[in-house]
């Protein structure tokens, strides 16, 4: 995992996967409209934990199949950050399992 430095900069996949943060790909095209979570892990394997995460990387990755099987663009994706909450993790999940094993 990459060293966490102050002040703290948010920019490589890295950084992304040692705080616990996801991202999920919106398809901004009109008839597609699709969502999915983003595997950063995945990602990281192709593309490196160096990997500086901004919309324009992300998006020569990462296309709507459904808009690309239907003849329409692809590439019209846009990302959103969110943070090592529920339901995007099991943080919570894995506490209370602990908890139960007092």
């Amino acid at each position: 995992m990459p060293e966490i430095m102050y002040p703290l900069v948010i920019d490589t996949l890295g950084i992304h996967l040692a705080l616990g943060y996801g991202i999920h790909a919106y398809c901004e095209t009109q008839g597609g409209r699709r969502n999915a979570r983003v595997n950063l892990v995945r990602l990281g394997r192709r593309v490196g934990r160096d990997y500086e995460l901004s919309s324009e990387n992300l998006q020569k990755h990462l296309a709507c199949a459904a808009c690309r099987w239907a003849g329409r663009d692809a590439n019209n994706v846009s990302f959103r950050l969110h943070g090592c909450t529920l339901p995007y993790s099991d943080v919570a999940s894995r506490a209370s399992f602990l908890a139960g094993q007092r």
